[in-house]
């Protein structure tokens, strides 16, 4: 039996990395194998670029972030997502494809030529958790998060009110199939929540994907 390709997708500080560990529980207490990974990431190959994509340090321009973040994808899912999911290990992704297109298509408008390039080296996930927030919600938890942590922001979160609400509408396009309903593998999760009801939220519709699997 084959794993399944989970994605976490949303704008900053819209929740990903808080509702992991749940998630990772949920599926544990079930006698299932998760992994868990990021984008970009995941691999050797795609932590290194990820310290340059992400780096204020660097003004590449955006068709060479674009190349990069696919780059690294594409490694990430032939080297770990794949061979996972051959050995039945559900892989649990903070952000995979859609955020390329989500966070880049604004600014470089050949992402969608880059994506559609490397498709037949990617995957399409069996779910996608879209945890929405605003871009002012966004914005107050990095800044808490920045103080707190005393972390810098990094180059995405560093672009303010107006790209972060473009790439939150970007997302609720994304969502949409041709008919204007919500596609079939995605799930959107109201995070604006409290992290309790957003986990209620997520295994909720983790175990209508596993009854529907």
């Amino acid at each position: 039996m084959e794993g399944k390709l989970i994605v976490l997708e949303g704008i900053e500080a819209c929740g990903k990395g808080s509702a992991v560990p749940s998630i990772l529980k949920w599926f544990a207490d079930r006698g299932l194998r998760t992994l868990h990974t990021r984008e970009p990431g995941g691999t050797a190959y795609g932590e290194a670029l990820r310290e340059l994509l992400i780096s204020k340090d660097h003004n590449a321009p955006p068709i060479s972030d674009a190349l990069g973040f696919y780059g690294a994808r594409c490694d990430h899912t032939q080297n770990m997502i794949i061979p996972a999911l051959q050995q039945g290990i559900y892989v649990i992704c903070e952000r995979y494809a859609d955020s390329s297109l989500a966070y880049q298509v604004s600014s470089c408008p050949e992402v969608r030529a880059v994506h559609e390039l490397c498709k037949p080296h990617l995957l399409e996930p069996d779910l996608v958790l879209f945890l929405d927030i605003s871009a002012d919600t966004s914005l107050v938890r990095m800044e808490k998060r920045r103080i707190e942590k005393k972390i810098p922001l990094d180059k995405f979160e560093s672009k303010g009110y107006d790209y972060l609400n473009q790439v939150r509408y970007n997302y609720t396009e994304l969502a949409l199939d041709e008919s204007g309903h919500i596609k079939q593998n995605w799930r959107v999760v109201d995070a604006e929540q409290s992290p309790e009801e957003v986990v209620a939220d997520i295994e909720s519709y983790l175990a209508a994907f596993m009854r529907a699997a």
